[in-house]
């Protein structure tokens, strides 16, 4: 290991010898060796602490080209230290993209990715219980707005949606949503369909079957906002499909 760049990194991150002993777990002397070159393989384990405590990679500490950009080693620690549900929801969002650029056909035909969700409780459904699905339909202005699908299994939502209803949503997080408009919504792991309301300076969430209270979310910011309602696909014009 390059002691040279590990002072380097040290003295980036404003650590110390005793702050990295402390968040690696490596004893002081032990640490004070190795930033002097004088123990210069302190083997797998001592590195990989190091490297963890100071949020670099093992290539960084021997003063190799990273092979992952430390852009994203950033982002992968914030990933880890978020929420299972909200760890979740961002691979969802990876996956739709991704889906979208692989199973894009041509200019005539399209395909959407379309979520089943298994577990219901009341208008809840679980997010982690769920069946993926692809849905060929026509390429046209309102599939170009829809980032996906969700397959509809319930009747919690009857007259408004009926079941096996196949609903399009698109993801849009820098918009507001407007007073009348259909969200979906995560919150701990569950994701809940409710129409926006804006009464005043409050913002609330109606149920759209009229049996559930309503829910104020006009401070709440652990309502995530996963998508607007934009339509219905007839399934007369598609295809479902398993990838």
């Amino acid at each position: 290991m390059d002691h040279k760049k590990l002072k380097e990194i040290m003295k980036a991150r404003g650590f110390t010898l005793e702050m990295l002993s402390h968040a690696s777990k490596i004893p002081l002397s032990t640490l004070a060796k190795i930033e002097s070159g004088i123990t210069k393989n302190p083997g797998c384990q001592a590195i990989e602490a190091i490297s963890n405590a100071l949020r670099c990679s093992m290539d960084e500490l021997f003063g190799r080209e990273t092979r992952v950009p430390y852009q994203l080693e950033e982002y992968f620690y914030r990933y880890k230290m978020l929420p299972k549900h909200r760890q979740e929801y961002i691979k969802f969002l990876i996956n739709v993209e991704y889906d979208r650029m692989i199973y894009l056909k041509n200019k005539d035909k399209t395909v959407l990715t379309c979520y089943e969700f298994l577990n219901w409780r009341g208008e809840l459904a679980e997010y982690s219980g769920k069946k993926l699905y692809m849905v060929e339909t026509d390429n046209n202005i309102f599939t170009m707005q829809t980032t996906f699908c969700v397959f509809l299994n319930t009747d919690k939502f009857t007259p408004f949606f009926f079941p096996e209803s196949i609903l399009c949503f698109q993801y849009i997080d820098d918009y507001i949503p407007k007073h009348g408009e259909i969200w979906m919504f995560l919150k701990d792991g569950y994701l809940i369909v409710r129409r926006v309301y804006k009464y005043k300076e409050r913002r609330i969430l109606k149920a759209l079957n009229d049996e559930e209270e309503d829910i104020d979310i006009t401070n709440d910011y652990h309502y995530k906002r996963i998508g607007r309602y934009i339509g219905t696909l007839n399934q007369r014009e598609i295809k479902l499909q398993k990838p």
